[in-house]
């Protein structure tokens, strides 16, 4: 499980043999959870071009934090009013950032796996914080702080540990999309018009691999539209490379791209792939990075073009690959230990079942990808 870790920089001034936030991490470690400090650089937190607030909110999803520790220390002298003896003063409080991200993340995380821990005289709070228990690691209370916050821990591998017999019984997916049971009433629809090929619904034809799709499009359309063009995929690679048999190849210079991929935070997805698109004796945690790579070079390839628009997809499951691509779409259905390049691929028209409920399938997850921005 990995835990985030939000403080000020006094805080994490790693010149400062105080340093609270290292202590923290080091607790957290020792407690058997991974610790994902804000200004840890092995985590890509903070993308370019993204502003921190969009940063901030999605984070939880692109590095699947479980929790979140938010450091409150006395960073801040603020003027403060006491209305019972109408006398002002001074009080120590913690930076405003600090505790504007403690709500952000209770709100997405829950308040029970978002704390607050004290450090520090720590004299001024939001009023609305005042009953919410706190751990305090200041030097005098160190021992039992750690104490505490070592169970927390515990506590939330308990309750985990329970979700996934609760899951497993269920034999529900744990998944992070808001609208997961209308997905899955999309793609029972999309299956049930796959299992009627023969009765036609909208399939003109049906290839045996990309590179056969590829060149009916050349070799059929001669009057490209003009609107954008429409992409679903886990990594994308073919469609940002001009290689004769890639899909890149046909898509002209002037047309925006709309491409939705998966999140290269999808570790279960990934792996999914491994044993149809490893090299020969590529071992899993190998085949990992490189796959990543290429689906982060993919990601930042759509995005260098302003008139495109690139969404990150969540999801631990995304069965169908599609292209709609001047009124024509070419959709296929991912197989275990099968290549992309080598799925089977199914040309349907615009105006039929297959093509409207295809299409609902590819807005309703739009909806719920997270928009990149350059």
């Amino acid at each position: 499980m990995k835990i985030f870790i939000g403080s000020s920089s006094e805080a994490a001034d790693n010149t400062n043999p105080k340093n609270i936030l290292l202590k923290v991490a080091e607790i957290l470690r020792e407690a058997g959870v991974e610790p994902v400090a804000w200004n840890n650089s092995d985590y890509d937190l903070f993308s370019v071009g993204n502003t921190t607030i969009e940063n901030l909110e999605t984070i939880v999803e692109r590095e699947q934090i479980g929790a979140s520790v938010f450091i409150f220390s006395a960073d801040d002298k603020i003027w403060w009013r006491d209305k019972v003896n109408g006398k002002s003063e001074d009080k120590n409080a913690p930076r405003d950032n600090v505790i504007f991200e403690h709500g952000l993340f209770s709100g997405k995380l829950g308040r029970k796996k978002s704390i607050i821990v004290k450090c520090g005289e720590v004299e001024k709070m939001p009023s609305d914080l005042y009953g919410v228990t706190s751990i305090d690691l200041s030097k005098e209370n160190r021992e039992a702080g750690t104490r505490k916050l070592i169970q927390w821990v515990n506590n939330l591998k308990t309750e985990i540990s329970n979700d996934t017999n609760s899951e497993t019984i269920n034999t529900k997916p744990r998944v992070f999309c808001e609208y997961h049971a209308d997905l899955e009433k999309e793609k029972a629809a999309i299956e049930q018009e796959l299992s009627d090929i023969k009765g036609g619904s909208g399939i003109l034809t049906v290839f045996k691999k990309q590179s056969d799709a590829v060149k009916d499009y050349k070799e059929n359309i001669s009057n490209p539209d003009i609107s954008s063009i429409k992409i679903l995929c886990i990594r994308g690679e073919s469609f940002v490379q001009d290689q004769d048999e890639q899909w890149g190849s046909v898509f002209d210079d002037n047309r925006s791209i709309i491409g939705i991929l998966s999140s290269d935070n999808n570790l279960d997805l990934i792996k999914s792939r491994y044993e149809s698109c490893k090299k020969r004796n590529e071992t899993e945690d190998a085949f990992i990075t490189r796959y990543t790579k290429q689906m982060k070079s993919t990601q930042e390839t759509i995005k260098s073009k302003k008139s495109n628009q690139l969404y990150l997809y969540y999801e631990k499951d995304l069965p169908f690959r599609m292209l709609f691509i001047d009124n024509i779409l070419y959709m296929s259905k991912f197989k275990k230990n099968t290549k992309a390049s080598q799925l089977e691929v199914i040309k349907i028209q615009k105006d039929s079942t297959l093509y409207s409920v295809c299409e609902e399938y590819y807005e309703k997850i739009k909806s719920t990808a997270v928009k990149q921005h350059e």
